[in-house]
């Protein structure tokens, strides 16, 4: 019964995670929400985003938002910070168990970078647009870049 309720609460995620969209319905409906661009964003998709940008990135999104944090979960082989920013509500789910989602992007570093832009912009959504209901049942662990050496090798 427990796998099962598991598996219903993941099916229901993925549905809602993929049916709206990133932007929100707000920006669906031509309404432009004033929101903070991400870094792909702010240079018109010119070029992906570097491992810098996307650390600057989550600090201003997490430090705009008292319920996210980052937490480094090491290192990579050149130094450069593994992270992830966690978005957890303090208020008790109606569920009474919370699950937790984690989602992880450019484990390829710039061979597969849209999912790491993918995700700046799923947090983004989380922090200030229509996901952010949903933190009041979900944990969210999102990992964007879990290869900044590979994102940024020139």
């Amino acid at each position: 019964m427990v796998l099962l309720n598991t598996i219903i609460n993941f099916v229901y995620l993925a549905l809602l995670l993929f049916c709206v969209p990133l932007g929100g319905f707000a920006e669906a409906r031509g309404q432009m929400p004033t929101r903070l661009l991400t870094p792909i964003e702010s240079v018109q998709h010119t070029r992906i985003s570097q491992s810098t940008e996307m650390h600057n990135y989550m600090q201003t999104l997490a430090a705009l938002d008292s319920q996210a944090r980052i937490e480094v979960l090491g290192k990579s082989l050149q130094g450069q910070p593994l992270e992830s920013i966690v978005f957890r509500s303090p208020i008790k789910p109606t569920t009474g168990r919370r699950l937790t989602v984690m989602i992880i992007g450019s484990l390829h570093g710039a061979a597969e970078a849209a999912g790491g832009e993918a995700l700046l912009q799923l947090a983004r959504t989380i922090a200030q647009g229509d996901l952010a209901p949903l933190r009041n049942e979900i944990d969210f662990v999102l990992i964007p870049n879990a290869n900044p050496d590979g994102r940024d090798l020139k």
